[in-house]
């Protein structure tokens, strides 16, 4: 079928597979993370705690387009809460040893306590829409006799 024959129609290809892996594999990607959130991977350059954030918002983007808009500006506030309290509590600071003059990276613990409970409502959050979308596995109560 030549593409002039198929402009203007809906597509007849379901997505809801690929969603449904893409869904599976940002959940693993945050599972895997939280094992050690504070670990840093060089060859991304990037730390867990970051990994996880990342995974967690594209999660909520895989919800927004079910969501209210009372839930999705819930969701985009508490994204920018995050972004922006990882602007202010950085969690790891280049700092200098006073003895040996060497420098290195220093875990902030007191910010890390605040990003982590930060992290884990998002969780929470990102989890709660995906149940409210039909994104997530079924509950006992779907099935009869459970």
């Amino acid at each position: 079928m030549a593409y002039e024959e198929l402009e203007g129609k809906e597509s007849s290809f379901n997505e809801a597979l690929l969603k449904m892996v893409r869904i599976h594999e940002l959940q693993k990607t945050v599972n895997d993370h939280n094992i050690n959130p504070v670990l840093f991977y060089p060859e991304e350059n990037i730390y867990g705690y970051q990994v996880i954030f990342n995974s967690l918002r594209q999660l909520f983007a895989e919800t927004y387009s079910k969501l209210s808009t009372k839930l999705r500006d819930e969701g985009l506030k508490k994204i920018g809460e995050i972004e922006e309290s990882f602007e202010k509590n950085k969690i790891h600071v280049l700092e200098e040893n006073q003895v040996t003059h060497n420098k290195g990276m220093i875990l902030k613990k007191e910010n890390w306590k605040i990003m982590k409970l930060h992290l884990f409502k998002l969780d929470l959050l990102v989890r709660d829409y995906l149940e409210k979308t039909g994104y997530s596995s079924p509950n006992a109560d779907d099935y009869d006799g459970l």
